[in-house]
């Protein structure tokens, strides 16, 4: 039964940042009027930077307060270089982004690798088990 709470827990968490995702997509279409098909891709950067902060010894809470931060600066550098060049185009716009999310999501490929890597829980649970 414990084992059943802990899979809804886990899909209800799953959903909820989908839907955060999602939510940030309309937010940024409705704004800019371009949609940005780099989203996922800035939340892999900040999955990869709380990753980076959690291997250099410090604790997850740390790379979780910092990757917010860090994100929405190489965004803003990103829009203000590369992106308002094509508000008079959305088409172009949405090609411009979706090349970006391939050079983002590339670039943190070629410094992890291809192959998945585990990290230790970050929450501990009374009574939970290590993997």
């Amino acid at each position: 039964m414990d084992t059943l709470f802990i899979a809804l827990f886990e899909i209800l968490s799953f959903g909820a940042i989908v839907v955060l995702v999602v939510l940030g997509l309309g937010i940024i279409a409705s704004m800019m009027g371009i949609f940005n098909f780099a989203q996922g891709e800035f939340v892999l950067l900040g999955a990869y930077i709380t990753y980076l902060v959690h291997s250099a010894g410090l604790p997850v809470a740390v790379g979780m307060v910092a990757a917010p931060f860090a994100v929405g600066a190489l965004g803003l550098v990103l829009e203000r270089l590369v992106v308002w060049r094509f508000y008079a185009a959305p088409i172009v716009a949405m090609l411009g982004t979706y090349a970006l999310g391939l050079i983002i999501r590339e670039s943190v490929r070629g410094l992890i690798g291809g192959l998945p890597s585990a990290s230790a829980l970050c929450i501990s649970r009374p009574g939970a088990s290590s993997l």
